[in-house]
């Protein structure tokens, strides 16, 4: 289960969220940016409330979806066993979706935010403890690096999150680097390019374990029974 800590954490943020959001909608105009583009400027507009207010209440919602993932998802006995760390995932999470609300609501409200600069920012400083807690998750559906093949073999989900979270540590350090010297043009790409290698890399490496350890599944501990046969 969610630690009582990592619990009020998330509803800390959430509230908080929420309450800057509230805050700042008396400052914004009547129509403000919803959407950028590539470049990190505006290229769609919507009333104002929809970015004081129903942008901030996705982070409860995801906060939301996070605890209830524990008594829903399959593989609740894993994730038993590693709350700390599924809790310490969950806060995270939510704080980086957090700080990504707040750096749009206070664009909106005319604070002057390079999009694609501080979003990089963000991005960098999640994924850096991500990759450093990625070896510590045990395998689940819901967070780490799951491919068909680390869902499928213990094996295999424990040594790509091992040499995953390194390059997740990498991708950190490097995006965030970006975000504090590059434009916010270059940053998008910088983040997009890596991102994607990193998801490239994930399936290819998974796939080479799981041959490497005989394309053996133990998602079960019994064989599947067969399906009995309509009268």
């Amino acid at each position: 289960m969610i630690l009582r800590r990592h619990a009020l954490l998330m509803i800390f943020i959430s509230v908080a969220v929420v309450a800057l959001g509230l805050s700042m909608w008396g400052r914004m105009p009547e129509r403000v940016p919803v959407h950028y583009n590539l470049a990190g400027e505006p290229d769609n507009w919507g009333p104002a409330w929809v970015v004081a207010v129903l942008l901030p209440c996705l982070v409860p919602l995801i906060g939301g979806f996070m605890w209830l993932a524990l008594r829903i998802g399959p593989f609740r006995a894993n994730l038993e066993r590693t709350g700390p760390v599924y809790g310490r995932f969950a806060c995270l999470i939510v704080a980086a979706i957090g700080a990504l609300c707040a750096v749009i609501v206070l664009k909106s409200a005319g604070t002057d935010l390079d999009i694609g600069r501080s979003l990089s920012v963000v991005f960098g400083l999640m994924l850096i403890p991500l990759g450093n807690w990625a070896s510590k998750l045990q395998r689940n559906f819901w967070m780490g690096i799951r491919t068909p093949w680390t869902l499928a073999n213990e094996t295999v989900w424990y040594r790509t999150h091992r040499i995953g979270g390194r390059l997740l540590m990498a991708l950190g350090v490097v995006v965030l680097i970006s975000g504090l010297t590059l434009p916010g043009a270059a940053c998008f790409y910088v983040f997009m390019s890596g991102l994607g290698s990193f998801l490239v890399w994930c399936l290819w490496f998974s796939l080479r374990e799981y041959r490497r350890t005989g394309g053996v599944d133990d998602l079960h501990a019994q064989p599947p029974q067969p399906l009995a046969k309509e009268p």
